[in-house]
């Protein structure tokens, strides 16, 4: 029976090879996220037709396109943040007549990932249960993060002799011995 199961899901994962396209078949853990997939996941969880979600996720990203499009930062807490940035090109030149070429700047869109989330994906050691998501995302600021700080102890300045700085000063005690240098 299990051997049955085995040869079952086998052939269904090379079926879902060939209706993707692929040549090689890729493990299905691994594999990304597509948006008919994501809407339908979304539809799952949340109760709402699949035809909302739809309608959701390009609203979603029309909205995030626009903001781009006029340089707002978008931030969103927990994720991450999406911006804008112009990337400026190295000037370039033709080979042949080595006339100069200034290419044209570039806008790019970046994202960087908040480090709550950054943290939630690198904690391979604790994988969250769902329902106590919320508490672990809380415990998450009590961890140190980062190097630790070095504890450096201070002394007093009397432990120390203080260095010359600059040039060094010459002083007389006696007014003899000044006048007989200066002369």
């Amino acid at each position: 029976m299990i051997n049955a199961e085995k040869k079952l899901n086998q052939e269904n994962d090379k079926q879902e090879v060939l209706k993707r396209g692929r040549g090689r078949p890729c493990k299905k853990d691994n594999r990304s996220m597509s948006r008919n997939e994501l809407i339908k996941h979304l539809s799952l969880k949340t109760k709402f037709s699949r035809e909302d979600c739809n309608h959701f996720f390009y609203e979603l990203m029309n909205l995030l396109r626009e903001q781009l499009l006029n340089n707002r930062i978008i931030l969103l807490e927990g994720l991450g943040r999406f911006e804008t940035r112009v990337s400026f090109r190295k000037n370039a030149h033709n080979p042949r007549t080595m006339e100069k070429i200034k290419p044209r700047e570039k806008r790019v869109v970046l994202f960087k990932f908040a480090n709550e989330f950054k943290a939630l994906i690198s904690d391979e050691a604790h994988i969250p249960n769902p329902d106590n998501l919320l508490d672990y995302v809380d415990n998450l600021d009590k961890k140190p993060r980062g190097r630790p700080k070095k504890i450096v102890q201070k002394s007093s300045i009397e432990d120390k002799p203080k260095r010359p700085r600059g040039r060094p000063k010459i002083f007389f005690k006696d007014t003899k011995n000044k006048d007989e240098l200066e002369s």
